[in-house]
Parts: C-alpha cells; structure tokens; sequence
C-alpha cells in the first residue's frame, strides 16, 4: 500500500503499529518492556536532558558502525534482510515505513529507504520535509552516520509522537 494523504499517512502508521504488537513477537516483546525503561530528567542551564536507560537497544546501539564493520554484515535496514514478521508501509517510491523493534519512543517508526543508499540527508531533505508534513501527529528526525545512527550506511530517518522530545517544547 502506498499512501498518499495526510490523515492516512497518520492512520497508517498507528495501524501498523498496532498489528506488529499483535504479531512481531520481538516488537511487542520490547514495547511491552518499554514501560520498566528507567529515566531520569536533568536539567542543563534553560534546557530538559532526558536519560534513559533502555536495555532492548543494546542490540541497535551496540550494531557495527564502523566503516571497515558496517558492509560485512548484512544491512537489517534492506528489504531483503527484514524479517519476516516486520511489515511496512510504502510511503513513495524509495521509502517505506517500519515500526522500529527497539524503541526510544512508544511509539517509534523508522522511515527506510527501499533501496541500499548511504545515510546522508543534503540530497534526502525534501522527503523528510515531506514526510514531515504528512506524518503530522509525529516528528520527524534524522541521525546521521557520525551522530551514532545504528544503520550508518542505509539511508533512514525516524519518527516518534510530537513532543516526545525536550527540544521540541523548549524553542520558540
């Protein structure tokens, strides 16, 4: 399915959502265990820092990242590699929509693309613009390959529900 308006691309997203908790025993695994993550708010001068410790995502934080690591294992971001319980949305022709099975966020989708480019945003902009505005009950964000991003050499973005992040309540 490829959807093309704003309230589907919403829609979309929270069904499928709901259907990998019903039937991706590891993502429902991990955002049942989502709720015993323990977090502490800081405050930094005028700014919220919120920690948190996530034991799931050691699988996603401790992947192989370095360049000479990342092309010798199998990319979990590529079509072919998914497994075979994780469903996506076609949002166009290059990206689709995951529920991500190691959340930061309840809930937290990655935005893929569909063929096997490196994470770079310069050209990509106007698609998470794009799916910025369409996915307009989450945010959408970026992490770049030198920024920690678990899949440094497949392009991706991420989204979570809005106000899920300090920065988004504290600019004017």
């Amino acid at each position: 399915m490829i959807v093309t308006q704003e309230s589907t691309f919403n829609e979309a997203a929270i069904e499928l959502f709901d259907t990998q908790l019903k039937n991706w025993e590891l993502a429902e695994k991990n955002y049942r265990s989502f709720g015993a993550n323990r977090q502490k708010t800081i405050q930094l001068g005028n700014s919220r820092v919120i920690l948190q410790h996530n034991p799931a995502r050691i699988v996603s934080a401790a992947s192989k990242i370095k360049p000479d690591e990342a092309p010798k294992r199998p990319c979990f971001l590529c079509p072919q590699q998914l497994p075979p319980q994780q469903q996506k949305v076609q949002l166009n022709d290059l990206f689709c929509l995951l529920v991500n099975p190691y959340p930061i966020f309840y809930p937290h989708f990655t935005i893929a693309a569909t063929q096997h480019i490196s994470q770079q945003i310069f050209p990509y902009l106007p698609d998470m613009l794009y799916f910025s505005k369409k996915l307009n009950n989450f945010t959408v964000f970026f992490n770049g390959a030198g920024a920690g991003a678990s899949a440094p050499d497949h392009l991706h973005f991420q989204a979570c529900k809005k106000n899920s992040m300090p920065v988004e309540t504290e600019w004017d």
